[in-house]
């Protein structure tokens, strides 16, 4: 029989599944003896017809595997988990088929009647490869390579294996320790290791027969344990794990429960079928911290590029945690991703990276902190983000993707749908292998479940994809199964939560007549400020006031009394409010809709600021609603921006430059939490950083200034 001397699974007759099939149901072996780092039942149905021809063919035949451990990137110790932990994954992942039911059902058969037989070799990593096919007294064929016993390395893989025909080669018994050995020594002094565990009847009872292939009965005791095993089995291994294993000293101090989550964000991420994680711990857990350790692992062991990705406010305290763990990644605002010359910077900044890195990808790992600004599809930052992570200009495979978030649900359960899909570039199907086979229509049914039955049960049907992709715990959680928990050797005590109901009423006798009281006062102080309180208008007429407000704050010191119309009754503090929110003319947002001569890019604003100062009366009523001490804030906020610009316009002659306004509003559009005050003056740091870069790398330039004087 012709066999390829080479293979590497370039085509049929240079894969190795071709290879063994020949070898097996040639008739002429009675022995199969396979090493292997790593074995999958994708693999065993590949060859399984194979498999029956070679057990049924002769009653003395049997096959031999010995299962190792192969070495991994900075792990020098065997895990105790194998292989147990990752079979059971594999099983539990694979589709539920009668294809593999039936290879299972082989497995067990012939595991039962020894004809197949299981070892695990546990004296060291086993990171070699081979295949012997034939006893020592036949005229064997030996194979050594790359290739695990696994569908990919099967057929998939590009895989470099050496066939060896020659039988006196394969099956030489070397007479002493100086000569060089052979396929079979080597094999059968691995095979014969004392500290060997002989695993037939865990693989069969454990492994095979208890997954979802398995025709082992359950008790209803064994299907309760069977069921929280499914549900907690990772987090108990994980907890057993920390215990055990050796971890490289970090910059980052976690307590134990952070470190818990930290490992279990991790082997979500390392999941090549998950590849993301949402972390949505409550605020004051340290979602920040294990994050930072995340990075750590990525970005400083494994030397993989990483980029930060967070609102504006709190991009220096994650530049600040990089430079705690000397890790070098750009962090970007997710403003910058709305604005096209903010985003052309950034897709130069991620092609330099790429070229320049020995990585494929610009972004190995991606982390999003307050990742449910990103939760609609529709914003600017959402596409271009997703642009840059489903192209492969920049990203030749996904990056894996951490989320943090203590709210990944604002106004709807769509709103965690548009986050994963971020995650995972817009796959809407790539939990397919899950059962999950689209996002966007498991979302969406469950809401309009929801909203038709009113009741919180049926998001019971996001169960499976949430306990995949997120981790998530409360403080409550934290200090019932963390008494103890302590912090560079100190206890952490989390402050008593101490609820306290005050009733209060916003609509009485009391308020009105205060309300009345404070009226009187106007009209004889201030007459203006009493007619606009007393005057009911139009929408015209409040139009009209607003555009004379304007004038007014520029143009005259005095204006025309206007008589009243009508006299208005207010039939709430609510009325009375809602009322002096809409007497602020916000001047520094609306002023340059006054302005007689504009450019084409100031009328293009002078229309969006119309719709700004629209949100942000609605944003103070709704201030006032929920509290009168957030509501005061932001009036006093405003207050004190209002007086700095009325001195900037009146003693310095200066205002704000329209580009400066404009990026506050996109930002705020992108960023709805951000204070538009904040930004503005944000902005205007920015631009005074920008333009000092500019003059520190070029003398002859002019500084500007972000004001038009």
């Amino acid at each position: 029989m012709e066999t390829p001397k080479i293979l590497d699974n370039s085509i049929d007759k240079f894969q190795l599944k071709t290879t063994l099939h020949n070898l097996f149901v040639s008739g002429t072996y009675s022995q199969i003896s396979i090493a292997t780092g790593y074995w999958d039942l994708p693999g065993m149905l590949e060859l399984l017809p194979a498999f029956e021809i070679f057990l049924g063919t002769n009653m003395l035949t049997e096959i031999r595997f010995l299962l190792g451990e192969e070495p991994k990137v900075r792990i020098n110790q065997l895990d105790t988990s194998f292989p147990e932990r990752y079979l059971k994954e594999d099983l539990k992942d694979l589709p539920f088929t009668p294809e593999y039911q039936k290879v299972t059902k082989f497995l067990r058969q012939h595991l039962d009647t020894g004809r197949i037989k299981v070892k695990l070799y546990k004296r060291g990593f086993l990171h070699a490869k081979c295949y012997i096919i034939g006893s020592e007294n036949e005229n064997s064929i030996g194979i050594i390579g790359s290739s695990n016993f696994t569908r990919s390395g099967l057929i998939g893989n590009t895989e470099l294996n050496d066939v060896e025909y020659d039988h006196r080669i394969v099956n030489y018994i070397p007479k002493g320790d100086t000569q060089d050995p052979s396929h079979r020594s080597w094999f059968e002094k691995l095979w014969n290791d004392e500290t060997n565990v002989d695993w037939n009847q865990q693989f069969n009872l454990e492994i095979l027969g208890l997954s979802k292939f398995g025709s082992s009965a359950y008790s209803p005791y064994e299907m309760y344990i069977r069921i929280l095993y499914e549900i907690y089995g990772e987090d108990i291994e994980i907890e057993e794990k920390i215990k055990s294993d050796p971890r490289f000293e970090s910059r980052v101090t976690l307590t134990l429960f952070q470190e818990e989550s930290f490992c279990k964000v991790m082997s979500k991420l390392n999941n090549d079928k998950i590849g993301m994680c949402l972390l949505g711990d409550s605020v004051g857990l340290g979602k920040s911290y294990i994050a930072k350790n995340v990075i750590e692992e990525y970005g400083y062991f494994q030397r993989k590029n990483v980029v930060v990705v967070c609102p504006a406010s709190i991009r220096d305290d994650w530049e600040s945690h990089l430079k705690d763990i000397t890790v070098s990644a750009p962090v970007y605002s997710i403003t910058e991703f709305s604005q096209d010359r903010s985003f052309m910077d950034i897709k130069n900044d991620l092609q330099q990276r790429k070229l320049t890195s020995k990585s494929d990808n610009a972004i190995d790992l991606l982390v999003i902190d307050e990742s449910h600004n990103l939760k609609t599809q529709g914003s600017k930052s959402f596409q271009n983000l997703q642009e840059i992570l489903y192209s492969p200009e920049y990203c030749k495979t996904l990056p894996k993707v951490l989320m943090l978030t203590a709210t990944p649900v604002n106004n709807g359960i769509k709103d965690l749908a548009n986050q994963i899909l971020l995650a995972k570039g817009g796959r809407d199907n790539f939990f397919a292998h899950f059962g999950i086979y689209s996002i966007t229509s498991l979302f969406g049914t469950t809401q309009r479940e929801f909203i038709l039955k009113d009741s919180e049960d049926v998001f019971a049907d996001l169960y499976p994809i949430l306990h995949k992709i997120m981790v998530k715990r409360t403080k409550h959680q934290v200090k019932k199964d963390f008494p103890d928990a302590l912090l560079n050797g100190e206890p952490i005590i989390f402050p008593e939560e101490r609820f306290e109901n005050v009733l209060y009423e916003l609509d009485n006798k009391d308020i009105r007549k205060s309300i009345s009281d404070k009226l009187k006062f106007l009209e004889k102080t201030n007459k203006t400020l009493y007619d606009f309180f007393t005057d009911e208008l139009s929408e015209t007429d409040e139009e009209k006031e607003g555009k004379e407000g304007i004038q007014i704050f520029f143009k005259y010191k005095d204006s025309e009394k206007r008589k009243k119309a009508n006299q208005a009754e207010f039939e709430s503090v609510f009325h009375f409010i809602d009322r002096a929110i809409k007497g602020l003319k916000l001047i520094p947002y609306s002023y340059l809709t006054e302005k007689i001569i504009k450019t084409e890019d100031e009328e293009i604003q002078a229309n969006a600021r119309k719709s700004l100062t629209g949100i942000i009366k609605v944003t103070m009523f709704k201030s006032f609603d929920s509290s009168i001490y957030t509501f005061s804030k932001r009036i006093e906020r405003y207050e004190s921006y209002l007086s700095s610009f009325e001195k900037l316009f009146f003693e310095h002659k200066k205002i704000v430059k329209a580009e400066i306004i404009q990026k506050a509003i996109a930002r705020h559009q992108e960023e709805p939490d951000e204070d538009a005050m904040d930004l503005i003056f944000d902005e205007i740091d920015r631009f005074n950083e920008r333009d000092q870069y500019k003059k520190e790398n070029d003398k002859t330039y002019r500084m500007q200034t972000p004001y038009i004087e």
